[in-house]
């Protein structure tokens, strides 16, 4: 089993803020700790890696990633993803409805070696609405050569009953794991309620967009009664894109049945979710590219900016929060198997990033204390500096101990030492 340690760099991980090595164990993360400590690790059958400096983080999860039909079958578009940093995403694609739904779950699957990208494969697929690209991605995650040890997939179509979920398990396989209502029925308080107690008793997750205010007030109504029609909404999960004005009950309410809030920032319109006031009652917050104009997945760090730099003061979030957002809180929303995910701490998988970044700091977003500190008192994990002319660049990607991204560098910086 190949064991390979990296060493003098930054280690993002509550369980040591101050490490500066990282061994990983064929798909599990072994060890962190010190230089001193990482002296005793290295020799015999161990690859050692010279970070240089560079910062190693949990591999990231892009909870909301539009991708059109001509991008999902070609190895270009997942190559672009996994250099992003991302090892997971829940890929949005164009809507289906009804029979096409079946007919695209039939279409023949195009190897998985096909979507191969870099050294391993394209990223672990977590849910999908386009049809024709239904069975292409549960065939790579079936294929372990492919990286992907599962797929959580998501079919958009009226499930009000049994027989519906029922047909969605027939075409999607086990794979299915979320469904999202059509559109005319966000406002229909019983069609809504329906297709929640349908999909919660089935154990799927539920989500749709929340964005007027009579998709807001059919939510109010849906979700206490769905939950006293005995839909176990916390266990199966709800995820809402929320850009509806909340109140106070709202997220209390929201807080009361689980729900976990999708959040998108746009590249060419401000934030308008109350991110601090959402988190300070206990929602949980997925951040996903959706809202972003280019490329197949959103930059990383733009999303996390755009936590940290909401255009409301009161609703800032720190760097810390929007990582994880970004992070673990993908993997907890899409009810990951293994509860370390999103992680680097012993016994968790080896999935995560390298990043080149010119400067680590503690970034707040308290416009009344000092907003960038390195104070290394406070024992929190440093994240790249947001106020930087460019982001942080991904050097590798790699999941579950599958390297997915690597452009050389760590490679040829090891070699000079």
């Amino acid at each position: 089993m190949t064991r390979t340690l990296y060493r003098n760099g930054a280690v993002y991980s509550t369980h040591d803020p101050f490490a500066t090595a990282l061994l990983i164990d064929g798909q599990t993360v072994a060890w962190l700790g010190s230089e001193e400590a990482a002296d005793g690790m290295a020799g015999g059958d161990v690859t050692v890696i010279d970070l240089a400096g560079a910062l190693i983080t949990p591999g990231l999860y892009d909870s909301a990633l539009t991708v059109s039909p001509d991008r999902t079958d070609t190895g270009q578009s997942w190559a672009a993803v996994v250099a992003a940093g991302y090892v997971a995403v829940t890929v949005h694609g164009s809507a289906a409805h009804g029979s096409a739904a079946h007919a695209g779950a039939a279409e023949a699957a195009e190897p998985a070696a096909e979507h191969a990208t870099g050294r391993g494969a394209q990223p672990d697929v977590s849910g999908v609405r386009a049809a024709g690209q239904l069975r292409a991605l549960a065939a790579a995650a079936e294929n372990p050569a492919a990286g992907l040890p599962e797929a959580r997939l998501w079919a958009r179509r009226t499930v009000q009953d049994a027989e519906g979920v029922g047909y969605l398990r027939d075409a999607l396989g086990p794979h299915l794991a979320g469904v999202e209502p059509d559109e005319a029925d966000r406002t229909d308080a019983t069609a809504l309620t329906a297709h929640l107690a349908a999909a919660a008793g089935a154990g799927l997750s539920a989500g749709w967009p929340v964005h007027s205010a009579a998709e807001l007030d059919t939510l109010r109504h849906v979700l206490p009664a769905a939950a006293a029609a005995g839909a176990p909404l916390r266990t199966a999960g709800v995820h809402l894109a929320m850009s509806a004005d909340l109140d106070a009950e709202d997220r209390l309410l929201l807080a009361r049945h689980g729900v976990t809030v999708l959040v998108t920032p746009s590249s060419g319109s401000p934030l308008r979710t109350p991110l601090a006031a959402l988190a300070a009652d206990g929602v949980p917050l997925v951040l996903g590219s959706a809202g972003w104009t280019s490329g197949p997945a959103a930059p990383p760090w733009s999303l996390v900016r755009a936590c940290v730099q909401h255009p409301d003061p009161a609703q800032r979030l720190s760097a810390r929060a929007a990582f994880l957002a970004l992070s673990r809180g993908g993997w907890r929303a899409a009810r990951a198997a293994h509860p370390l995910l999103g992680q680097l701490v012993p016994g968790a998988p080896a999935s995560y990033a390298v990043w080149e970044a010119t400067e680590l700091m503690v970034q707040t977003p308290d416009s009344t204390v000092a907003a960038w500190s390195t104070d290394p008192r406070a024992r929190t994990p440093l994240l790249p500096a947001l106020d930087q002319e460019t982001d942080p660049r991904c050097l590798r990607t790699a999941r579950d101990g599958l390297v997915l991204h690597d452009d050389g560098t760590l490679d040829e910086v090891t070699a000079t030492r």
